[in-house]
């Protein structure tokens, strides 16, 4: 079983769940100043060693290295709804100019539950936008292409509500203000043109909030409910295995190699106690090669790997992986022979991984640091594969192997910032 344990109160998930979801308060969280009306403006802040706001999507990262918010409080308010503008933004591959266009689209920031006097997680991020409108991301394959406002590509985010990736935290200081980090891995997009395929994107940035009303007057996040959490959060990215932290999948006779990152979220039970056998998270491939030369995109169309864990001791086990998706669906890996071809989505080949369960084998380590985690390790073969393109090039096969290595943490909020004791336990 996998345990997940707090610090000050037991939480356990995965494959043991303890839910701690009752509530001392019902009050709801509020965003207050300390005279009103408040304008409120924020920037950026260093968080994890970088100030950069950043959109991911795709192959592709969004770098901004100026990111301004701005609102309005006329009284003690559950939402506040704040106007962004980012500018300086650069995408990779290729360091391409790239704009941020909001389009009158605002972010609105409710909920949220405090684990102590300042410190809230979970808060509620809404993107409102006016009636037809989308924020558009603009990636330009040159200076000439951007004086032109001829777009290599497009990435809109569509309007949503409900994402959860806010921690906020009530600084002291004369006056106060509030700190907010963000990051999700569930933002809705849709591309168009030449920078690959994707439905779903992620956002991570800090800033830090403060208010005005003739000077500056006190900012700060109070009420909301006290102690425990609805869901428990999994992350997880590559590790060094075999002298190289990248994933690696053998599909036929070729290779394509990649970063990976994971996510999933084990909900809590209303039961005192449940033991689940298995973990959901959701695979996300960047930067893919294919033998080692040529740039591939990786969609995995809403597919989920299942990792169970069977048996084992002494914090290492052994279990195996279901690769599950939508009816439908499958993963698909596009290969591309030149920057041309990849800007015009001309692929040379396709290859097709379907589902299948009983995949092996998957090992589990306890690493033992101080906020532990687990490092799972994967050697799975005969996966069912499908190759579309010319032999000479994509080769020949019906089956794939996976194999690679990644530490995975557990995480009380979305935005990753609360982590708990993640191991594997009998």
């Amino acid at each position: 079983m996998i345990h997940i344990r707090k610090t000050l109160g037991l939480l356990v998930i995965a494959l043991m769940v303890v839910s701690g979801a009752t509530a001392a308060s019902a009050s709801a969280v509020e965003f207050t100043a300390g005279k009103y009306p408040a304008t409120i403006t924020g920037q950026q802040i260093e968080y994890e060693g970088s100030s950069k706001h950043v959109f991911r999507a795709g192959d592709n990262k969004i770098s901004c290295s100026q990111a301004y918010f701005e609102g309005t409080l006329t009284k003690a308010s559950t939402e506040l709804t704040l106007g962004t503008i980012y500018s300086t933004c650069v995408a990779t591959p290729g360091n391409r100019q790239t704009t941020v266009q909001m389009n009158g689209c605002d972010f609105v920031l409710s909920g949220g539950k405090t684990t102590g006097a300042n410190h809230y997680v979970n808060g509620l991020t809404k993107l409102e936008c006016p009636v037809g409108k989308v924020v558009e991301i603009k990636i330009f394959a040159s200076p000439t292409k951007h004086f032109e406002a001829k777009a290599l590509c497009t990435i809109q985010v569509s309007p949503f509500e409900g994402l959860t990736p806010n921690t906020y935290t009530n600084v002291a200081g004369s006056p106060a203000d509030v700190q907010i980090f963000s990051r999700t891995a569930r933002l809705p997009v849709a591309m168009a043109g030449a920078c690959g395929t994707a439905t779903t994107g992620s956002y991570e940035g800090a800033r830090t909030l403060t208010a005005h009303n003739l000077g500056n007057v006190e900012l700060a996040v109070k009420g909301g409910e006290e102690g425990g959490f609805s869901s428990t959060e999994i992350a997880g990215q590559q590790v060094e295995h075999e002298k190289s932290s990248r994933h690696r999948l053998t599909l036929g006779i070729r290779e394509v190699s990649c970063e990976a990152l994971f996510n999933g979220t084990v909900e809590a039970s209303p039961e005192k106690e449940v033991k689940p056998n298995a973990i959901t998270v959701s695979p996300t491939y960047r930067n893919c090669v294919f033998q080692g030369v040529y740039p591939t995109t990786v969609t995995t169309n809403g597919c989920d790997f299942l990792f169970h864990v069977k048996n084992g001791s002494e914090g290492h086990f052994t279990g195996s992986m279901d690769l599950k998706c939508p009816a439908g669906a499958v993963i698909e890996f596009r290969v591309y022979t030149s920057t041309a071809n990849h800007e015009a989505d001309n692929a040379g080949c396709r290859f097709r991984l379907s589902p299948k369960e009983g995949l092996g084998a998957i090992t589990y380590e306890n690493t033992g640091e101080q906020l532990d985690d687990v490092r799972i390790t994967t050697s799975l073969s005969g996966i069912p594969l499908e190759v579309i393109g010319p032999l000479v090039f994509c080769g020949l096969g019906t089956s794939a192997a996976y194999t690679g290595a990644s530490t995975v943490r557990g995480y009380t909020d979305e935005a990753l910032t609360d982590q708990v004791d993640l191991t594997v336990a009998p």
